[in-house]
């Protein structure tokens, strides 16, 4: 086999894995935000269980203050909304950093 061919296959070859490497980066960039999403969605239903468990207990305890639990709650999925909101369209801000110092 020619010297040149050789070189030629092993280039093909790397450049082959370079692009593998790359799609999958992208492919866990890609996801990272579903997993964050699936999450969130688990933080959720843990907070809906405590929620519903303070309502429960408020009918017990009537001490409890549940307008500052509803309040709480309306806050808290407000926050859910927005994070969701975020999670499904991201904003990549870039900066670049400067130093004008000279030595």
């Amino acid at each position: 086999m020619p010297r040149n061919s050789t070189a030629q296959h092993s280039t093909a070859q790397h450049s082959t894995a370079q692009h593998s490497t790359a799609q999958h980066s992208t492919a866990q960039h890609t996801n990272i935000f579903s997993q964050l999403t699936e999450h969130v969605k688990q933080i959720e239903q843990y907070w809906k269980t405590i929620f519903q468990g303070l309502c429960d207990a408020s009918e017990d305890h009537p001490y409890l203050d549940i307008q500052h639990f509803n309040s709480l709650n309306a806050k808290f999925t407000a926050a859910l909304d927005r994070l969701y909101s975020d999670l499904q369209s991201p904003t990549l801000i870039h900066t670049i950093t400067h130093n004008s110092s000279t030595f």
